[in-house]
């Protein structure tokens, strides 16, 4: 079984990873939900407002409630430039599933890989995990 913590912070050498709150939809609007070369990779469509940003970080945090939610903000050089989260959670497998996205001028610098290793890390340690896998989506 897994043992449910929440979400905590965690920090790496360049990142600091959080939780998300509604102060961030101005960030997340500006740096990746109306970036359509990220958008294009997620099970949701571009933003068009803030204020769609902002109705979907209420919800977000409002997921908070329940232990088993892990979901971050990636922060690097001072800027939220994405998220990471742990979903498709069996505890009963001891498994999760890993899903990411960065703004794309944030592309090829390792943050991604770093943030990875960072919450890989947090499954296997922290929530006792047996298996952590990604799974990318369709563009056909």
């Amino acid at each position: 079984m897994l043992t449910h913590i929440g979400t905590e912070t965690l920090t790496t050498q360049r990142l600091i990873l959080r939780r998300i709150t509604v102060d961030d939809a101005n960030n997340m609007f500006a740096n990746w939900a109306t970036d359509e070369k990220v958008t294009k990779y997620l099970a949701w469509d571009i933003h068009e407002s803030v204020e769609e940003t902002t109705e979907i970080l209420k919800k977000w945090v409002a997921d908070y409630d329940n232990q088993e939610t892990y979901h971050w903000v990636i922060a690097y050089d001072g800027t939220i430039i994405g998220t990471i989260n742990l979903h498709n959670i069996s505890s009963a497998h001891e498994r999760c599933e890993l899903g990411y996205c960065i703004g794309s001028i944030w592309w090829n610098r390792g943050i991604v890989t770093e943030a990875v290793g960072a919450v890989v890390r947090f499954a296997f340690d922290k929530l006792n995990a047996h298996k952590v896998h990604a799974q990318g989506k369709s563009t056909l």
